[in-house]
């Protein structure tokens, strides 16, 4: 049985450029045999393994990754210069987010939470479902049971 997600890889076509964009990303170099595996870590332990390939990586490729800044605003500002952003943070309901492309066209989305966005989306869209019942997704179905059930019983 699976347990827990022990590491995710990445391939590279130039192994130092990743080692030092991942760095530069605030990821832990855990170690690094050269030209053959280097591992980084995250924070809360979380591992990336990037393994050199003499394949040619070509174009770019979303990896589905998401790493979590603490601020977006000033990594983007600190690796601008060497990171290759695919776009500049932008504010979003739930937070701020953008995408990175690692030196092998590793998509890296990254993303700042704000709670506190995210508490005034759900305080509002539980008013409105408090005050417009009929219109809200999650009474309708329940009105649309109650209804159906209402009328059978009217024709019996």
């Amino acid at each position: 049985m699976v347990s827990r997600l022990n590491m995710l890889i990445l391939m590279q076509n130039d192994l130092d450029a990743a080692v030092a964009f991942y760095q530069s990303m605030g990821l832990k170099l855990l170690f690094q045999l050269p030209g053959r595996w280097a591992e980084c870590a995250l924070a809360d332990g979380a591992k990336i393994g990037l393994c050199p390939t003499s394949e040619k990586l070509e174009g770019k490729r979303r990896t589905g990754f998401v790493f979590e800044v603490e601020d977006l605003n000033v990594l983007y500002e600190k690796t601008k210069e060497s990171a290759e952003f695919i776009n500049e943070p932008t504010e979003r309901e739930h937070g701020v987010i953008a995408s990175v492309s690692d030196p092998s066209g590793n998509i890296i989305e990254l993303y700042q939470p704000m709670p506190e966005k995210i508490q005034e989306m759900m305080r509002k869209q539980q008013e409105a479902c408090q005050n417009c019942p009929n219109s809200c997704q999650a009474h309708s179905d329940g009105d649309e049971k109650k209804s159906a059930s209402d009328d059978s019983n009217a024709e019996g």
